[in-house]
């Protein structure tokens, strides 16, 4: 099941990465290549590297002279054949005026497009094609499009820039009418961030910086990885267009699960099939055929229904006999193999916790005050994650979270760790990197995955006031809640430095219920408050 689940994903990646460059190479490269190409071919053309602009007319904005209309002319047929470009242009160096067309008379008569960024770059950049990022245009008309821009050079001064304006429904039709996965989506983001490309016309301009998965793409630069989307487990893949600060980026729902199942179900359906028409023959034959098939048949039946001690024994001296032994021999092998991956998986999880006992151990082992806390509060959000009844794989990760939640204060001077006295807003600040900290040490520890998450959160707060980004209400992990609440309780009903005294059990419950709704999750405290009316040894 295992090898299967890892044989699919590499596929799946394989067939991913594949569609990604080819949309790349066939569509996008195709149609960027045909853009850069006219207007390197127009740039160069003698029409616009010795053009003069008549004598006495001024500065053109909404119109363009009379010994222009040839020009103009033959980008009229290139736009005809063209339907997604919305202007092409000559922008002037000698006035800022723009020849353009088609004409827009809502052009401001003060336009100057030596101001715009995209002449700026094409004349930084004078012997290059450039692409801006999208932007809205200058007209009456609320475009939102992309330039493609070549510097006019002659005799080494500049004359201009050609251009070509482009809509960006052209790049979301491209990306629209290609299929990826069976159904999965295909965008087009620039290096902030901003969709410019997507199937949905309602996504463009929208910013993923908030999205989790978009973060491990521009923040961890991982290439291919597997992650939840809108509660949904899927794949992410993307690649960088050439020449230009965009990414491509394919994300295909998956669900291995449901086609591993499929098989299984497939290859018992077929051995139960057979099976029943092996029986059906024997009942042909003889009552002392049938017997022993019958036998076969319930120890299979019992095994489909996941009793894997089942065995049958048949005493008839024939080939019945030997296919019954045969049958126990592989069952006794299978339950071997599956008693040999239970103990590896206990072993691998002895580890696991091993690992993180050691670092938690490094947190606490210079700190008399502090030793024992990550245990003790450890063992309380594991209490209050079982009576949540949350999952074992999230009750896993909330243990390794709460056993290195303070892993970050290795980097924070022990002068301030243990002042008793109050802190400093210096110092307090220097104290709030630690959750930082800690998440980026435990960076690269794949089974830390989802505990470097909580770890980053655990000091933000309900009403958005926390540290370090200010998360607030349900942007913060339930994980980290939990973590929050555990973290405070232990806090309280321990010495400090600075407080020499702790708190007793019910006065922390009661501190954490009047900080209910804006430090802390109310449900959360809630259920801290059932376990300790309970339970005499919180920490034990």
């Amino acid at each position: 099941y295992s090898s299967m689940k890892n044989k699919l994903i590499n596929e799946e990646i394989s067939e991913r990465n594949m569609q990604l460059e080819n949309v790349n190479n066939y569509f996008l490269n195709n149609f960027m290549s045909e853009m850069e190409n006219f207007v390197i071919a127009w740039a160069k053309d003698s029409r616009i590297v010795n053009y003069e602009k008549p004598d006495g007319v001024e500065k053109l904005v909404r119109k363009v002279p009379d010994n222009f209309d040839l020009v103009v002319k033959l980008w009229q047929g290139y736009e005809m054949s063209n339907t997604d470009i919305a202007w092409i242009y000559f922008a002037s160096e000698e006035d800022g005026g723009i020849y353009i067309e088609p004409l827009d008379e809502s052009m401001p008569l003060e336009y100057d497009c030596r101001s715009r960024d995209w002449y700026k770059d094409a004349i930084s950049n004078r012997d290059e094609v450039v692409w801006t990022e999208p932007y809205i245009d200058a007209g009456d008309s609320g475009e939102v499009i992309i330039t493609v821009a070549k510097a006019v050079v002659k005799d080494g001064k500049i004359k201009g820039v050609v251009g070509a304006d482009l809509k960006l429904t052209r790049f979301s039709r491209i990306i629209g009418n290609l299929k990826f996965g069976n159904d999965g989506t295909l965008m087009l983001v620039d290096d902030k961030g901003y969709i410019f490309a997507h199937p949905n016309h309602d996504m463009l301009s929208m910013n993923l910086a908030n999205q989790n998965w978009a973060n491990k793409i521009y923040r961890d630069k991982e290439e291919n990885f597997i992650i939840e989307v809108n509660g949904i487990k899927s794949m992410i893949s993307y690649l960088n267009v050439n020449n230009v600060n965009w990414k491509l980026i394919g994300i295909s729902p998956i669900n291995f699960e449901t086609e591993l199942l499929v098989i299984r179900n497939e290859l018992i359906q077929v051995a139960i099939l057979a099976s029943i028409f092996i029986v059906f023959l024997g009942s042909l034959l003889s009552i002392e055929i049938t017997l022993p098939l019958n036998i076969i048949m319930e120890t299979i039946g019992k095994i489909s229904d996941g009793d894997i001690d089942a065995r049958c024994f048949i005493k008839s001296n024939d080939e019945f006999e030997i296919m019954g032994n045969e049958l126990n021999n592989m069952l006794d092998k299978l339950k071997e193999t599956l008693i040999e991956k239970e103990e590896y998986a206990v072993k691998i999880n002895e580890n696991y916790i091993s690992t993180v006992g050691a670092l938690a151990n490094a947190i606490e082992v210079s700190d008399e005050y502090t030793s024992g806390h990550c245990n003790r509060v450890s063992k309380i959000a594991k209490k209050i994650a079982i009576e949540m009844e949350l999952s074992d794989s999230e009750i896993k990760d909330l243990e390794f979270a709460s056993l290195l939640h303070d892993i970050g204060k290795i980097g924070i001077p022990t002068s301030i760790i243990t002042k008793e006295g109050r802190l400093t807003k210096e110092e307090y600040n220097i104290i709030k990197t630690h959750p930082e900290i800690g998440y980026n040490i435990l960076h690269g520890i794949e089974f830390l995955l989802e505990a470097r998450i909580i770890i980053l959160q655990h000091h933000e707060r309900i009403d958005g006031t926390g540290y370090p980004n200010g998360l607030k209400g349900n942007e913060i992990s339930v994980l980290a809640k939990i973590l929050s609440v555990a973290d405070a309780y232990d806090a309280m009903t321990s010495s400090r430095y600075y407080r020499k005294i702790p708190l007793t059990e019910s006065e922390a419950i009661q501190e954490l219920i009047n900080c209910e709704g804006t430090q802390f999750d109310e449900a959360i405290v809630g259920y801290l408050r059932e376990i300790v009316l309970k339970t005499k040894n919180l920490a034990c």
